[in-house]
C-alpha cells in the first residue's frame, strides 16, 4: 500500500464513478469486485484507517479522506447496486458489510440511504441475496436501534 495516496485520490473515485456510468453488467461487476478487493485491504491494513482514533476528523488524513469516498461515491450507489444483475448484489452486501464493522457510525448514513429495510427484506429462504453477509448486515443494524447495544444510531423511522 505504498501508494495510498494515488489509490485514494484517483483509483478508487474512478472505480466509483464507474459503477453508475457504466452501462454495462460486466464492467459494473468488474469495477465493484476491484473497489471491494482494494477496500478490504485497505481496511484490514493496521494503522491505515482508524475511524475512533484523531485523525477522522483530520482533513488529509486516510481514515477522512476514505469516510469522504465511501459517504460520497459508494453508498448512495448502493441501493441500485442492490437491484443489480447478479453477482453485483453479493458483492455490494459484501462491501457494505466490510465498511460498517470498519466504522459503525456510517450504520446510520446507510439506513437514512434505505438499505436497512433492503436488509431485512432478504431474509426470506427464497431469496437469492439473503447470504451470512445481508445477516451480519441485519445484526448490525438491530444492534444500531436497540439502546443497549449502543443506542439509537439508526431512527425507527427509516427502519
Amino acid at each position: 500500500l505504498g501508494q495510498v495516496d494515488a489509490v485514494l485520490a484517483h483509483l478508487l473515485p474512478t472505480l466509483a464513478s464507474l459503477l453508475t456510468l457504466s452501462v454495462s453488467g460486466d464492467c459494473r461487476f468488474l469495477c465493484l469486485k476491484l473497489l471491494c478487493d482494494i477496500l478490504l485491504l485497505m481496511l484490514g491494513e493496521p494503522g491505515l484507517y482508524n475511524p475512533k482514533g484523531e485523525d477522522a476528523n483530520v482533513s488529509g488524513s486516510v481514515t477522512f479522506r476514505l469516510n469522504a469516498l465511501v459517504m460520497d461515491h459508494i453508498l448512495p450507489v448502493c441501493p441500485s447496486l442492490l437491484d443489480d444483475e447478479d453477482p453485483i448484489p453479493l458483492y455490494t452486501l459484501k462491501l457494505v458489510v466490510a465498511l460498517l464493522e470498519a466504522n459503525p457510525l456510517l450504520i446510520h448514513s446507510a439506513a437514512q440511504l434505505g438499505l436497512a429495510p433492503r436488509f431485512f427484506a432478504f431474509l426470506s429462504l427464497e431469496h437469492t441475496n439473503n447470504n451470512v453477509h445481508n445477516v451480519r448486515l441485519c445484526r448490525m443494524v438491530v444492534a444500531a436501534t436497540e439502546p443497549s447495544g449502543g443506542g439509537a444510531m439508526v431512527p425507527d423511522d427509516v427502519l
